[in-house]
């Protein structure tokens, strides 16, 4: 999502070009998630050890080095995404004639994106101290609740959503089989509202 946005602020053309050929844009961007979850997927399978129990799945399934490997790329992507961000902002920014509703798509992305990098800092950086800790039931216990925080930020995106954009805010309730909400017209209300004192 975060380069997607960087490429529609520095690149428009391009980005609409992309956008035109939106199977092989879906693809390109597909390509390095795809390589580095087998790449993970396959050295994770070599280094298995039968004899160890795994309590659970997702963060115990990886053995060896390439749990160390999953986790320093992980702190990699997360510092890229935030460098992105960042310049995305600048360049946000820094124009004054952009239209308050790119600003406002990038402002309620943004929130997302700042709730899923802590979640994952926040793995990132236990399952990092827990390689320090002698006792391996503690590390595997501190590993799990690690991945409370990430569980939390990937189901707090629908909520930032529903609160800040009105059109993802339709869109759910129609999902939930709610009515849509009514629309006001805030400067008439505005508007008025002065004109009466």
């Amino acid at each position: 999502m975060g380069i997607d946005r960087f490429l529609a602020c520095q690149c428009p053309i391009l980005y609409r070009l992309l956008c035109s050929k939106r199977t092989l844009y879906l693809a390109i961007q597909l390509i390095f998630p795809i390589i580095f979850t087998v790449y993970i997927n396959t050295f994770s399978f070599l280094q298995r050890d039968a004899n160890t129990l795994v309590i659970c799945q997702v963060p115990l399934a990886i053995s060896g080095d390439t749990f160390e490997k999953f986790n320093k790329c992980g702190l990699i992507i997360n510092i890229g995404v935030v460098l992105i961000y960042f310049i995305t902002y600048l360049k946000l920014r820094n124009q004054t004639a952009l239209s308050t509703g790119l600003k406002f798509i990038f402002k309620s992305i943004l929130y997302t994106v700042i709730f899923v990098i802590l979640g994952w800092c926040t793995v990132t950086i236990v399952n990092i101290a827990s390689i320090h800790f002698v006792n391996v039931d503690t590390q595997h216990i501190i590993i799990i609740y690690a991945g409370i925080g990430l569980n939390v930020a990937c189901a707090s995106n629908v909520f930032v959503f529903y609160i800040i954009n009105s059109e993802y805010r339709t869109a759910i309730r129609k999902l939930f089989g709610m009515k849509s909400e009514v629309k006001l017209h805030t400067t008439l209300f505005l508007n008025s509202h002065l004109t009466n004192k």
